[in-house]
């Protein structure tokens, strides 16, 4: 199979890959590469270059703790609906049986 030529600038003898070509990699823009660095997410070089391994491992980390929180914040919306859901069940209930015990504040159910 016939490889396709490379810019020579894109990458060098260790490895590493300038910011855009990372960009290209991750399918996203530059400045969402310079934000996961920021973040900690990715590491550069010294030479601010990338390492290819790098990126790709910091980008699944990133990815994968986005789903996490996801699925946290998923699960917490969850318990809030079904409370609402058994207090609209409560109230229905004792409107339904005439039986509405008011209460007040402080005083126990």
């Amino acid at each position: 199979m016939a490889r396709t030529a490379t810019n020579p600038g894109d990458h060098d003898a260790s490895g590493t890959i300038p910011v855009d070509v990372a960009a290209k990699l991750l399918m996203v823009t530059l400045e969402w590469v310079r934000r996961l660095t920021k973040d900690g997410w990715i590491s550069k070089t010294d030479r601010g270059r990338y390492r290819v391994v790098d990126v790709a491992q910091g980008y699944i980390r990133f990815l994968k703790d986005e789903a996490r929180r996801c699925r946290g914040a998923s699960r917490q919306a969850g318990a809030a609906d079904r409370a609402r859901s058994e207090v609209g069940r409560r109230h229905r209930s004792a409107l339904a049986g005439g039986t509405v015990r008011l209460v007040s504040p402080g005083q126990e159910l």
